[in-house]
């Protein structure tokens, strides 16, 4: 076992320490180092509407449409702009700029040119399209034999100040559930500050969970602090799964605080301090299903570093255009964990995580790989790895062909500790919550066709799939478990007036090659995965504690 924990941080070290000129050799990025400056005499911004009349999508209701649209206020662009009038700015912080206003998810179509007014001096055009930002939905889904319908209103951008609201009620068949309410606040800037808040509630007639969420995020390249609090209360039950229609309740009650602070310094290649400080108060009256870190206070120390280059894309995830990150990052953590108001155990904590991408000639890879270990009188705990990629292969606008794999894996975990295997987590066309384990591997394999069809204000794209993935105990060696297998097809619908991804309409019909039959058609939001990852900073954070529980 000591072997196996060596090997882990020695492959996590060799990540870590892997040099950002390697991602430079293999992106299509030039490295030129030569800094270009824009003299910018004044900065002008256009907002288009939802609909304009050069749109292709053009109908009798649009200009009703945008009368109920409200158009994000000038004062949110200007508050992302990098630049300011009669100022001299590198031609960076511009491309930046643009790609942070896509970021937002507030605009179908951002683009910022510059136009010389002299030989030595230019204004600046930001241009900016609005996205259609309220949605009354009715929310039917069925996949895994499973059910679930009702009704969500979501608001993207209220008021066009970037505020978002969501309120949700569905009624689900899963686990006997039935009715359960959702509602969501995000503020990006609150009072127009570097503040961020969000606020998460939730209940059905088994849980109930509200959180808090205040934090000043990395906004830039040049940001050079990040600092939050979490607070989090939740009491109900989760859900111990034999199969799918047989499982057992276990009550909890989980109170939660964490507080982070972090500083970064450059600006390509980012490097971070952190640290984090944390506490939780649990109940779990069954001692046999107590959970891995339930009690107790986390002092976490993180070291991490982060290089990005952008490449832009599209039609790989949908028809819009996407910023494509590649580059690398890596963190190490170490941490101590100790009792508080008598919970909790007393344990060293070591972990380490590395990312590396690379994009050329419309191929994309990626691979992460993290793993952590908790020790107490010298013996390991809780030692846990993952791994994970990515992959795709653009032929041509029509055709892109990506796969994901990710695996996790645990050792010394004398903790409960339950992950699903399903329609959910990655395998179309089996049960919900039929498959569990301690551990879990699952491939994905799609291959997505953009054929330029339109259905009034939908582009329309076809997916054909192939997933794989098992689940198996901490006790049974890897070459004991079954596998399952689904094969199938589908049809994506992308909505032009968003370019968030959440606004693409799957549906999929998969051969379960276990019952030798179609398991029932799935309907869902989104990609069922991404085609690429991302490069971002990452709060300090125990690994491993993933519980599925419905």
């Amino acid at each position: 076992m000591n072997k196996k924990i060596i090997f882990v941080f020695t492959i996590l070290a060799i990540v870590f320490l892997i040099k950002p000129e390697l991602s430079a050799q293999l992106n299509d990025y030039s490295g030129d180092t030569n800094v270009v400056e824009i003299p910018i005499r004044n900065v002008y911004i256009d907002r288009k509407q939802v609909f304009e009349r050069t749109d292709k999508d053009w109908f009798f209701g649009s200009e009703l449409a945008n009368k109920l649209h409200f158009l994000t206020k000038e004062y949110l662009i200007r508050d992302e702009l990098l630049f300011t009038g009669d100022s001299i700015v590198e031609e960076s912080f511009i491309d930046e700029t643009e790609r942070n206003l896509r970021a937002s998810e507030l605009f179908t179509d951002v683009k910022i040119q510059y136009d010389s007014v002299t030989p030595t001096l230019y204004d600046v055009y930001v241009t900016t399209k609005d996205r259609w930002s309220f949605y009354p939905e009715a929310l039917i889904g069925v996949g895994g034999d499973n059910y679930q319908y009702g009704a969500r209103l979501t608001e993207t951008n209220l008021f066009g100040t970037g505020t978002f609201l969501n309120a949700e009620a569905l009624h689900r068949s899963e686990s006997n559930i039935g009715w359960q309410g959702i509602f969501q606040f995000n503020s990006k800037r609150l009072f127009r500050s570097e503040l961020g808040l969000d606020l998460y509630m939730l209940y059905h007639q088994f849980r109930t969970d509200y959180s808090i969420n205040l934090e000043k995020p990395y906004r830039t390249l040049d940001t050079r602090f990040s600092y939050g609090l979490f607070l989090e209360n939740m009491y109900g039950y989760d859900f111990k799964y034999n199969n799918s229609d047989d499982y057992d309740k276990l009550y909890l009650h989980k109170r939660l605080a964490s507080a982070f602070f972090s500083r970064g310094w450059m600006r390509t290649d980012r490097v971070f301090a952190s640290a984090l400080f944390e506490y939780s108060d649990v109940v779990r009256p069954d001692k046999a299903y107590e959970q891995a870190y339930d009690n107790g206070a986390k002092v976490l120390l993180q070291f991490s570093s982060v290089t990005r280059y952008f490449h832009q894309v599209s039609r790989i995830n949908q028809y819009h255009k996407e910023d494509l990150p590649t580059g690398g990052y890596g963190q190490a953590v170490i941490g101590y964990l100790f009792p508080m108001f008598g919970k909790g155990e007393t344990m060293y904590y070591v972990a380490g995580e590395g990312e590396q991408s690379s994009y050329k000639n419309g191929l994309y890879l990626y691979g992460r790989v993290q793993g952590s270990s908790a020790f107490a009188s010298g013996t390991a705990q809780y030692t846990y790895e993952e791994a994970m990629g990515l992959a795709f292969y653009q032929f041509s606008d029509l055709l892109v062909l990506g796969a994901r794999f990710q695996q996790q894996t645990v050792w010394n975990w004398h903790k409960y500790h339950q992950l699903i295997l399903d329609n959910e987590s990655g395998l179309r066309g089996y049960r919900l919550n039929g498959l569990t384990g301690d551990n879990r591997i699952v491939a994905n394999v799609e291959l997505r066709v953009f054929p330029d069809w339109r259905l009034w204000v939908f582009d329309l794209a076809g997916v054909a799939f192939w997933d794989i993935g098992t689940v198996w105990n901490e006790t049974i060696a890897i070459t004991k478990a079954q596998w399952h297998n689904a094969l199938g097809a589908g049809i994506r619908f992308h909505f032009t007036k968003s370019a968030s991804l959440k606004h693409t309409f799957r549906i999929d019909a998969a051969y379960n090659f276990d019952e030798k039959g179609f398991g029932s058609i799935t309907f869902g939001n989104e990609q069922h995965f991404n085609f690429f990852g991302k490069h971002d900073y990452k709060k300090p954070k125990v690994f491993g504690t993933q519980y599925d529980y419905e």
